[in-house]
């Protein structure tokens, strides 16, 4: 999902809400998400360059573990486990386009990286890269869950529940203190009030006490997901949605952020990978249908986008641009 190079819809506000267009996500500081990555192959840092509309690399400096430090807690990290200096001349520039430098007199002052920096020539060609923690990593020690078995307390401490009016209705990942990944249709039209939805965390039994609700202070969905604009598409990509938190999260044991993808990351086909959340046990039909109570957990391969679209005509692939 590359946030900044897409058109989102906003819901915000109390009450009924408002909608809004929000053509570029980046142009709006409270509404930017990640105005930094770091590329999975080689762990180098990149920032974009909203004047020039590219991405650059950071040339390294004598405060390039304060940057790192900086740049992992603005991506949503707890902090910077290590960094590292790549040459360009041996590694390459790898899709990006010239650099940014740090103002050193300016970064003991500043919240964000994009306020210490400036575009520069670089002329050691040497650049920083960084390994960010921490995410996807359970806090507690616990064994793996597979095959559609309840998933236990501390286990998947970034699955959450999304309720609207105290009713649970779709699942969400914990990308943030601030924010969390959901589907775009779990916001049709009749539920779009922002103050009547509530996120449950900490919790894997709708009916824990131990759980928290925390109040939704906005909710962006794609604008490239086609039901919202023609209810009778069948067109079903770009079903992503974020919702950002009245309160930022305490971390703990139970309460864990999920790993986005790297920039640049691919998936390897037929891996197998872990899918949690909430729903039934079977499918609809004859046979009457009960909420879990619990989430739950399964284990699936990873196909191509090409093997996805070829043999599942009549299901939807998930893709985001």
């Amino acid at each position: 999902m590359a946030v900044g190079a897409s058109t989102f819809l906003l819901l915000a506000g109390i009450g009924a809400g408002i909608w809004a267009i929000v053509v570029s996500v980046l142009g709006s500081e409270k509404e930017s998400l990640y105005m930094v990555q770091v590329n999975s192959e080689d762990l180098r840092l990149t920032l974009y360059d909203e004047t020039e509309g590219k991405w650059r690399l950071l040339c390294s400096s004598s405060s390039d573990a304060q940057v790192a430090a900086l740049s992992c807690e603005e991506m949503g990290f707890v902090r910077s486990l290590s960094h590292s200096v790549l040459d360009a001349d041996r590694v390459g520039a790898n899709g990006t386009s010239g650099y940014f430098c740090v103002d050193d007199s300016r970064l003991p002052f500043v919240q964000k990286l994009r306020d210490a920096i400036v575009v520069c020539e670089c002329l050691t060609g040497r650049f920083l890269a960084t390994l960010c923690q921490d995410c996807g990593r359970r806090k507690l020690s616990v064994g793996r869950i597979v095959g559609g078995q309840d998933a236990g307390l501390g286990k998947w401490p970034w699955q959450v529940s999304l309720r609207y009016d105290g009713t649970h209705l779709c699942g969400g990942a914990i990308i943030s203190n601030e924010w969390v990944v959901t589907a775009a249709h779990c916001f049709p039209e009749r539920n779009r009030v922002v103050n009547r939805w509530r996120v449950f965390v900490g919790a894997v039994s709708q009916q824990s006490i131990k759980g928290l609700q925390m109040d939704v202070a906005s909710i962006v969905y794609h604008g490239g997901y086609r039901p919202f604009v023609d209810p009778n598409s069948e067109e079903n990509s770009n079903d992503i949605a974020l919702l950002r938190l009245a309160t930022p999260l305490s971390f703990n044991e139970f309460i864990q952020p999920i790993c986005l993808p790297a920039l640049g990351q691919t998936l390897v086909d037929g891996k197998i990978c872990t899918v949690t959340g909430w729903g039934n046990t079977q499918y609809y039909g004859k046979v009457l249908l009960l909420p879990r109570d619990g989430s739950s957990v399964c284990t699936v391969g990873v196909l191509s986008q090409v093997v996805c679209e070829l043999n599942l005509i009549e299901k939807f692939c998930f893709l985001s641009e």
